[in-house]
């Protein structure tokens, strides 16, 4: 017993600094919000669309017309679909280990291929404060769930946005790549001091400098 609880401690002792560092900002970076939407599931009434976070911290939602959904910037959510009259959220019980065997074991549920990639940081001088990844269900039956990216809304530090359309990928298998924002990574401000600032003094004292020295040996 005694052998049990100095394992139990020296595990704990380097699991949970590798779990706490993996929430904690690199210097240099900022945290972003990421969520996602699906645009079009008004025109599926029949069904209900739910997205599972799975790994590491579990969770689920049921997706509505208009949510935008978020989640543990860690977590590789799928989304499902299933028929109403299919579907009671009591099913799916309270703890994680029920709720992990009714998403991985459940025949009614209906699994989309979508790799969903969210975004948790970002660089300091990045001019993004946040991303909305749009999907799009292309179709639904009792065999398949096939959703595509549409576009993504970038929303910078000023409060504009934009939107990018998505490129249809050269594989149909594949995820897209996100289409990449218009507005880029500007300078960092100590940088912007010593450009404009410091060394225009710097090429200013040396020319002065120069000028007294010419004088003074005439």
């Amino acid at each position: 017993m005694k052998k049990l609880i100095i394992f139990l401690g020296l595990a704990l002792t380097f699991l949970i600094p590798s779990i706490v560092s993996a929430d904690i900002i690199e210097p240099g970076m900022k945290e972003i919000d990421y969520c996602f939407q699906v645009e079009n599931i008004k025109d599926y009434p029949e069904y209900v669309f739910l997205s599972y976070f799975q790994e590491p911290v579990g969770g689920h939602q049921v997706i509505n017309q208009g949510d935008c959904v978020s989640f543990y910037k860690f977590s590789n959510p799928t989304i499902y679909a299933v028929k109403k009259g299919d579907f009671n959220e009591n099913e799916i019980g309270s703890s994680d280990e029920e709720e992990k065997n009714y998403f991985q074991n459940n025949k009614k549920l209906i699994a989309s291929g979508l790799s969903i990639n969210s975004i948790g940081s970002v660089k300091e001088s990045d001019p993004r404060q946040k991303i909305v990844d749009v999907y799009k269900i292309e179709s639904v039956d009792s065999a398949s769930l096939k959703i595509s990216p549409l576009k993504v809304i970038y929303t910078y530090t000023d409060g504009t946005s934009e939107e990018k359309i998505y490129p249809s990928p050269p594989n149909i298998t594949e995820t897209p790549k996100r289409p990449e924002p218009s507005r880029k990574t500007s300078l960092p401000y100590w940088f912007s001091i010593i450009w404009y600032i410091v060394l225009p003094l710097i090429a200013l004292v040396i020319i002065i400098a120069i000028l007294i020295y010419r004088r003074t040996k005439k």
